[in-house]
């Protein structure tokens, strides 16, 4: 999401040491700093300070421009970015052409900062600003904020532009002058601090020093309670938890993986990861501690994705067409890989192999809890009884023995070697896809020929529901053929499991359509009762109805943060997906 900001020379350094260091890891900054101090003092409403407001107008007309069909944020230099922000700026949005900033409790905008959909409507409406501005040149006073306050009370724009206001709990300024910082009442879920209502730099540096120190002491978490267990860090079978591959709506993971796998095993595990070098944000490394304080012992790394061969990358004949083709899988198995070495190397500095070890993808929501594993045979390969795509075996999740989930880790030199060699043109080992006519084959497919065929490990389907996080709060329904059917191919799976408490609990969830043409939804997971004391979960809209996009086919997975942008996105025709 890109955010442009407007400053002079003298807030260069509110630009430097606040907006850009707290933003930069979220949004795609443009930045613009006007080569002439306008205004001498830089203070509001003195003299200069209307030319300072129409060059910037200006600027935004020019920002509004180059993104027609999307969403920007405009922002003021003197704000700082305290948790991520964008999902819940793009919420609030909604189909609205402008969502402001409150200059105080129950008061009218402040133009510091909003969030804008460009389009005809908003370029309109910034040219009218501009056009009143220019004709108060040369005089005191308020600048833009003024101009726009009227302008969105006249009947032209109760006809043309819709806006909103921004929650001031979570966009938030101090709405009143003060003495003392003290009396500063900063919300708990405050995302992104405006500092204004102070005169002059010291001031201001006072304040976003101050509401910075303040969010920083606010729990960012949910208070998780830890199981009783004994006193011995391996007070009964030793257990690993292994993770691999991009982090994605890993805040939200990270309550889910806590709650409903961690502490519920009979053990304290210990937590071994490998990810690729643009997971590792400060935001991450957060939740990671959260999720380290419910572990014992932990190995983690973060290594650049590797340099995988011309040959390699070519092995996509006969794909099922997917985002990012096969380069994204290979990417992922290459993580596994890397992970399964790590496992292997503590292993060896322990002297003895874990009693069970589980793998999961770092980005899902488990929609209930893992049972008891010491009810399950440890000589067998366990996972979820949903989503067997065209035939295929789930791939996100798995648990098992040691030696079985290792070598389960090492698909990536099975595929390359193997499977794509000799499997991927024999039609006796694809599935039949009636919408492409075609025989096909994809990863949950070659996921379940390694396991049976290749490894030949006993599998058993458990009742564990897991969805794929995207966009943060949302995530993927478990799919079952009995349920939701599959239109496109015509195919079914008898080793579905269906739980039906599941279902009850996700038909009640906010669901949107996936495919057009399609029954399977993806769900927002804020309602789900362990996310209901999250930072997160005021941000959940109600503001759209679900959505049926059609002509996407099998290629494109939808994405859920596009929504909110679905009226001006549907004009291009165009979904901007990639790895990240």
């Amino acid at each position: 999401m890109k955010l442009y900001c407007f400053f002079t020379p003298s807030h260069r350094k509110f630009y430097e040491g606040w907006l850009l260091p707290s933003s930069q890891s979220e949004y795609d900054i443009r930045p613009h700093e006007h080569p002439e101090q306008i205004s001498d003092t830089a203070e509001y409403a003195r003299e200069g300070w209307r030319e300072t407001q129409y060059e910037k107008v200006s600027y935004w007309i020019s920002a509004i421009k180059e993104n027609f069909g999307d969403v920007i944020v405009c922002s003021d230099v003197d704000v700082q970015f305290l948790k991520e922000s964008s999902s819940f700026l793009l919420n609030s949005l909604g189909d609205s052409d402008f969502a402001f900033q409150r200059n105080s409790k129950g008061g009218t905008l402040c133009s510091g900062f909003f969030v804008c959909r460009c389009s005809p409507r908003s370029i309109k409406f910034f040219k009218r600003i501009k056009s009143q501005l220019a004709r108060l040149l040369g005089s005191p006073g308020g600048g833009e904020q003024y101009e726009m306050r009227d302008l969105l009370q006249s009947d032209w724009c109760k006809n043309e532009i819709k806006y909103k206001y921004l929650d001031r709990n979570k966009i938030w300024n101090p709405g009143c002058t003060y003495e003392d910082l003290k009396e500063l009442n900063v919300p708990k879920e405050i995302l992104v601090h405006h500092a204004n209502w102070a005169h002059g730099e010291e001031k201001k540096i006072d304040q976003l020093t101050y509401v910075k120190s303040i969010a920083e002491s606010f729990p960012s978490w949910p208070e998780i309670p830890k199981p009783e267990r004994g006193s011995s860090p391996h007070h009964g079978p030793k257990i690993a938890i292994c993770m691999s591959s991009l982090l994605r709506g890993f805040d939200v993971f990270s309550v889910s993986v806590i709650c409903r796998l961690i502490n519920t095993l009979p053990s304290k595990p210990d937590l071994i990861c490998h990810f690729p070098t643009q997971s590792k944000t400060k935001f991450n490394l957060r939740v990671l501690e959260e999720i380290k304080k419910h572990c014992n012992e932990f190995d983690i790394k973060f290594e650049p994705d590797p340099q995988l061969p011309k040959k390699h990358l070519s092995m996509d004949e006969n794909l099922t067409p997917q985002r990012g083709g096969i380069k994204g899988n290979l990417l992922q198995w290459a993580s596994m890989k890397s992970c399964g070495a790590m496992l292997s190397k503590k292993e060896e500095l322990m002297g003895s192999e874990y009693d069970w070890v589980i793998w999961t993808r770092p980005d899902l929501h488990y929609f209930n809890s893992l049972d008891n594993i010491l009810n399950l045979d440890n000589n067998s390969y366990h996972v979820p009884a949903h989503d067997n795509h065209l035939q295929g075996m789930f791939d996100r999740f798995c648990l098992g023995n040691s030696r079985d989930i290792k070598n389960r880790l090492n698909i990536y030199d099975y595929f390359t070697e193997i499977w794509y060699p000799n499997y991927s043109h024999d039609e006796s080992s694809l599935t039949w896809n009636a919408y492409r006519k075609s025989y096909k084959w994809n990863p949950e497919l070659c996921h379940r020929h390694h396991i049976r065929e290749e490894l030949n490990l006993k599998v058993n389907k458990i009742n564990f529901c897991v969805g794929k996080i995207r966009n943060g709060v949302y995530a993927t329904a478990p799919f079952w053929y009995s349920v939701y059917g599959n239109e496109r191919t015509g195919l079914s799976c008898s080793e579905d499991i269906v739980n039906h408490e599941i279902l009850s609990r996700i038909n009640a969830l906010d669901n949107y359509k996936m495919f057009g043409g399609s029954s399977w939804p993806i769900v927002n997971i804020l309602d789900d009762t362990i996310m209901y004391n999250h930072p997160q979960s005021k941000l959940k809209s109600k503001s759209f109805s679900p959505l049926e996009l059609n002509g996407l086919g099998d290629k494109q997975e939808f994405n859920p943060s596009l929504l909110t942008r679905f009226s001006s996105w549907v004009d291009k025709m165009t979904l901007k997906m990639g790895r990240k």
